[in-house]
């Protein structure tokens, strides 16, 4: 898992720093931003260029990042401008994964939060919907 965050780092930090040195600038007209990001403090994760003042985005892709003047040059006339007033823009931190054993637990198991007794228990609505009920007792007895 930590071999894959670490790729991921490694990649994400190629593609801004290529986005931060690269020489060659697109025609606006023709490949223009959809949203500019600008007058910021961009965390670029990459040593070499490790802050940049904005971000140009196509679609779902980053463009450019670099400084104000040469993200600006990529507004289109349809391109969304934020002005960030020197806020911090962080890359996606995303964390797409599941607990599959939780998930058991959740379509056979009712939970049953803040009960007094077995009375207040069994007076709650349930939601088990015909299946055999389930309690798990704080200490991890069980009952049937």
């Amino acid at each position: 898992m930590q071999g894959n965050m670490k790729l991921m780092r490694v990649i994400l930090a190629g593609c801004i720093a290529g986005c931060c040195f690269s020489t060659t600038q697109p025609t606006p007209t023709a490949e223009a931003a959809t949203l500019i990001l600008y007058n910021g403090r961009v965390w670029t994760v990459d040593d070499e260029c490790p802050e940049a003042q904005a971000v140009a985005v196509r679609g779902e892709t980053i463009i450019k990042v670099g400084r104000n003047a040469e993200v600006l040059a990529l507004k289109g006339p349809a391109t969304k401008i934020i002005d960030l007033q020197g806020r911090l823009v962080l890359p996606g931190f995303n964390d797409a994964h599941m607990h599959s054993e939780n998930a058991v637990d959740w379509v056979f198991y009712t939970r049953i939060v803040n009960v007094r007794d077995q009375t207040e228990m069994l007076e709650r609505p349930l939601g088990h919907r015909g299946r055999p009920l389930v309690v798990r007792v704080a200490r991890g007895a069980a009952q049937e």
